[in-house]
């Protein structure tokens, strides 16, 4: 197997190291370790740092193209990686295998959401949702009273309001 580096580029923001590299090989294409391995001794970086994220091969060809990411610290490729691109490079026998930050499922629909919107407003204080939603039904109520009384003329001024002659 052979590894040609196409291009490089940091990137600080990430804290990383972006490659692109060319992989030549002869029979069937590699495995995802096997590959890594090779990057990582090739540009003299630390296996538990590297991601190998998109593998694209040509039909036919005996090579593909790949993007490795190469991290300042392991903490880095767990904060930054989405789960399954970990688990994808860190097969689950591997001891190196950064920890992923995953964000806890949603569980319990609508439920489970408005139970935490109302944390949410009791730790800064505001009204809950069902509160607000008794609130809004009793002022509309007040707005159909006021409008009421103006429809409800008596019959001699609506008749004044329409001829425009005053009594008198």
């Amino acid at each position: 197997m052979k590894i040609d580096v196409i291009s490089e580029k940091e990137n600080p923001l990430l804290e990383r190291k972006e490659v692109v590299v060319r992989i030549s090989y002869k029979g069937a294409t590699p495995k995802r370790e096997e590959i890594r391995s090779k990057v990582a001794a090739t540009l003299g970086a630390d296996d538990d740092r590297l991601i190998l994220d998109p593998l694209q091969q040509r039909y036919g060809a005996s090579e593909a193209v790949a993007k490795v990411k190469i991290y300042s610290s392991k903490k880095r490729v767990g904060e930054i990686e989405r789960p399954h691109i970990i688990r994808k490079n860190f097969p689950e026998g591997e001891a190196q295998k950064p920890e992923v930050k995953e964000e806890p499922a949603k569980e319990g629909g609508e439920e489970a959401e408005k139970e935490a919107v109302e944390k949410e407003a009791e730790k800064t204080g505001e009204e809950k949702p069902q509160e607000m939603k008794e609130k809004a039904p009793k002022a509309e109520e007040e707005t159909v009273k006021e409008k009421e009384p103006e429809k409800e003329k008596p019959a001699k001024e609506a008749e004044k309001d329409k001829s425009g002659k005053k009594e008198g």
